[in-house]
């Protein structure tokens, strides 16, 4: 539970209350500043509150638990990452379906009626004998047919370059998951470090209230200053500020976690702290930007295919059935069947060196990419040999964490007891305490940033 903040009352003639002074910091019990204002005030308080419980269950209910391999899933789902894979593969399917029809027969209808100025005529005659005419008009209807044989594994080659596209098309959707994750694992992590320095304030608060009870205790009987008092109400409320500025950082992480998940109730959910998941070995050529490059190799290789395969020769077997006025007889101006049948050959013998140049654009390009992959593939390993350098360090620190917040902490409990007998001052107390709380918070923060820097190397190798 977090604390209440009020504001805190000066310091009177009311009588010190008696309480057993914490020499370290407890765990959380709630900070109540308002135990210094009176039993009517209290009362008053607790009646209140007593409204706002149903309130309160019900929002207890709905801040249900939140994982960050959950919260990550619902941020692929928000972003429609496997709506955007499907698409690919259902166009890639589509373009697979029309590039199979090259190997159907195509049929064609083909109607004209045309009329033109001259006619095919036959200069000189013969005594006896009229020549025949050909008809000023032609009307025909016609199916024409036509199948290819051979296209010299062109249709083969495009429909290569299409799956490599396609491949390539899923890899880029992958690769925009990287950033992605690091966004939701940022902000999911950042939100745990808060909640850790919210309750690290609170212990801190309770621990000042305490002090200062006992202090005004003291004033009350003139065994110490007013000013005494008064510099540990200045703390408290210097710790009120900090509290308030890291809610609202907290706040900040989690309206972007629910924007990224798009799920709204995410501002309010419980946060689990992740599990270990070690420091395994990783291949980053997996990532899925730097198996983009292959792909984009490999469709360099298609395209070269196609301009080869425009090379060879292709065969085809054609014809066409209908009616036709006259028929292919010209000279019979009467409706005749027309049906027609063969086979046909093409060949570009001459490319006058395209190929060759395409080759050689290829081989170029090619080069470019590998240079391009290497750069990249370098920029990955300098990520993960800095987060791996990340994790070593953070180890380091942990070692020291516990040593060192046991040696504050022996201190804070000597400042406290001098503070008791009056040979410190709160200012001696307070530098004491902070330090205290800072090396329990950097604690809890060194363990954050660990699980973080594993999280961060997994998503960096594509992972």
């Amino acid at each position: 539970m977090r604390t209440n903040w009020h504001s805190i009352p000066r310091s009177g003639n009311s009588a010190p209350q008696q309480r057993t002074l914490s020499r370290h910091p407890r765990p959380l019990r709630g900070f109540a500043p308002w135990r210094l204002c009176g039993e009517g005030i209290c009362t008053q308080l607790l009646k209140r509150s007593l409204f706002l419980l149903p309130w309160i269950t019900a929002c207890a209910v709905h801040a249900q638990p939140l994982t960050l391999d959950s919260a990550i899933a619902r941020a692929l789902r928000h972003d429609r990452v496997q709506q955007q894979l499907g698409d690919i593969d259902a166009t890639a399917a589509m373009y697979d379906r029309d590039r199979a029809t090259t190997w159907l027969p195509q049929l064609t209808l083909n109607a004209q009626s045309t009329i033109q100025n001259e006619q095919m005529g036959f200069t000189g005659s013969l005594p006896g004998l009229a020549l025949p005419e050909v008809p000023l008009d032609f009307h025909r209807i016609l199916l024409n047919f036509n199948q290819t044989l051979y296209d010299g594994n062109a249709t083969r080659e495009r429909r290569r370059l299409q799956v490599i596209d396609a491949d390539r098309q899923r890899m880029e959707a992958e690769a925009r998951t990287i950033e992605l994750k690091a966004q939701v694992i940022q902000r999911y992590m950042s939100v745990l470090v808060c909640a850790e320095q919210l309750r690290l304030l609170d212990a801190k608060a309770n621990t000042l209230e305490e002090q200062r009870a006992r202090v005004h205790g003291a004033v009350a009987a003139g065994a110490a200053l007013p000013s005494e008092e008064d510099l540990l109400r200045a703390e408290l409320v210097s710790t009120m500020q900090e509290r308030i500025r890291t809610e609202a950082t907290e706040r900040n992480m989690r309206a972007d976690l629910a924007l990224l998940t798009g799920v709204d109730a995410d501002r309010d959910a419980t946060l689990q702290r992740p599990q270990e998941v070690g420091n395994a070995a990783v291949d980053p050529t997996q990532r899925a930007d730097i198996r983009a490059f292959d792909l984009r190799a490999q469709a360099l290789d298609a395209q070269l295919g196609i301009g080869v395969a425009m090379r060879r020769p292709t065969l085809n077997v054609f014809g066409n059935a209908g009616v036709g006025d006259p028929g292919y007889n010209m000279l019979d101006p009467t409706m005749r069947p027309m049906l027609l049948a063969g086979i046909g050959l093409q060949w570009r013998i001459l490319d006058w060196g395209q190929v060759k140049r395409q080759r050689s654009i290829t081989e170029l390009q090619r080069d470019m990419l590998v240079v391009e992959r290497d750069r990249a593939l370098r920029q990955v390993h300098m990520a993960l040999s800095a987060q791996d350098e990340e994790l070593h360090k953070y180890d380091r620190l942990l070692e020291k964490d516990g040593e060192l917040i046991d040696l504050r902490a022996s201190v804070t409990r000597a400042r406290s007891e001098q503070l008791t007998l009056g040979t410190a001052t709160a200012a001696d107390y307070i530098t004491e305490l902070d330090k205290e709380n800072a090396a329990r918070l950097w604690l809890e923060i060194h363990q954050l940033q660990r699980l973080l820097a594993q999280r961060v190397r997994l998503n960096i190798a594509g992972q």
